[in-house]
C-alpha cells in the first residue's frame, strides 16, 4: 500500500509538525480538529499522515478514495460484504463490531482472515471491539459498495439486512455483545424517553424525540424500515425491546397495522418480555 497513505504512528515532534503545517489551510473548525488528534491520548492510535490529511481535508481529501480501493477493489463479493457489515456498524454504533463476532464472521465468509491488513488505517481495535474510525471512511466504503454510490442511502436497507443475516449464518446470533450491537443501530436505548414518546403519540400530541433511531431514520422508506426491524423481530424473538420496537412502527407508521402491532406485543408479553417494563407498558 502506498506510503503516504499508510504511514506509521507519527512520535509527538512529527505529530506537532504535521498539525502546523495543515492548519494553514484549513477552517478554524478544522484546526480544533487537527489539535485534538494531536494531544488527546485515546487518538493516538490513528496520528498517521492519512489521518491527519483526512481530518484537516475531509471528503476532499485524495487519500480517502485510494484507502477504500485499495481494500474492497481486491476483494471478492463476501469480502466485500464484511466489510459492509463493519461500515455499517462503524456509522451508527459508537461502539463498532464486536471483535470476536467479526473473527468469526470471517472464519465463514473470508477465509479465516479480516478483509484488510492489521497495519491499514481503515479498521482499528477499540477494546473487544474493531471499528471504521472515522466516519468518512465508513461512507466512502458505503458508497463504493452501493449500487448508486452518490445514492448510496437507498442500499441501507440492503446493507442493514446483511449485517442481520449474517450472525445467522454462522450461528452465533445469542451473542450478548452482538445483541448490545443490534440494539444500539435498530432500537431506540433511552426506555424513559422512548415512554413519554408513546405517551405523547397516544395523547395526539408530537413527540419529544425522534421515535426509531436514527439508521431506521435514514432508510428513508416505511416499507424497508418495518422489513428491517421485522427480520430483527424474526431473528431475536426472544429479546423483547425488539419485538416492541417492531410492533411501535407498526402502531405508528402508515400504513398502520394494529392487528399485527398487538400479535407482536403479545407474543413478546406472554414469552421471555413477560416482567419487562417496556413490554406491560405496550401491552
Amino acid at each position: 500500500m502506498s506510503p503516504d497513505v499508510l504511514g506509521s504512528q507519527l512520535n509527538d515532534e512529527e505529530a506537532e509538525s504535521f498539525r502546523a503545517a495543515y492548519e494553514r489551510d484549513v477552517s478554524p473548525t478544522r484546526v480544533e480538529a487537527l489539535a485534538r488528534l494531536t494531544s488527546e491520548p485515546t487518538l493516538r492510535e490513528q496520528r498517521s499522515p492519512f489521518f491527519y490529511g483526512l481530518t484537516g481535508f475531509e471528503d476532499s481529501y485524495l487519500g480517502l478514495d485510494r484507502l477504500v480501493d485499495e481494500i474492497t477493489v481486491p476483494l471478492d463479493t463476501p469480502g466485500n460484504a464484511l466489510i459492509g457489515d463493519l461500515a455499517l456498524v462503524s456509522l451508527y454504533s459508537s461502539e463498532g463490531f464486536p471483535a470476536q463476532q467479526f473473527d468469526e464472521l470471517c472464519e465463514f465468509f473470508h477465509y479465516g482472515q479480516r478483509p484488510f491488513p492489521v497495519t491499514s488505517p481503515f479498521a482499528v481495535s477499540l477494546g473487544q471491539h474493531i471499528k471504521i474510525p472515522h466516519r468518512l471512511i465508513a461512507i466512502r466504503a458505503l458508497q463504493t459498495l452501493a449500487r448508486v454510490p452518490d445514492q448510496w442511502k437507498a442500499d441501507l436497507g440492503r446493507f442493514a439486512l446483511t449485517v442481520i443475516d449474517h450472525p445467522q449464518r454462522v450461528k452465533m446470533q445469542e451473542a450478548d455483545r452482538l445483541k448490545h450491537m443490534v440494539t444500539s443501530i435498530f432500537v431506540t436505548r433511552d426506555t424513559a424517553a422512548l415512554l413519554g414518546t408513546d405517551a405523547d403519540l397516544l395523547a395526539g400530541g408530537l413527540p419529544r424525540q425522534r421515535a426509531f433511531a436514527p439508521l431506521v431514520h435514514d432508510f428513508g422508506s416505511v416499507e424497508v424500515s418495518r422489513k428491517v426491524l421485522q427480520r430483527v423481530f424474526n431473528e431475536w424473538p426472544n429479546e423483547p425491546h425488539f419485538a416492541v420496537h417492531y410492533a411501535r412502527h407498526l402502531l405508528y407508521q402508515e400504513p398502520r397495522e394494529i392487528d399485527r402491532a398487538m400479535r407482536v406485543i403479545e407474543s413478546a408479553h406472554n414469552g421471555s418480555g413477560r416482567n419487562d417494563d417496556t413490554v406491560v407498558h405496550k401491552a
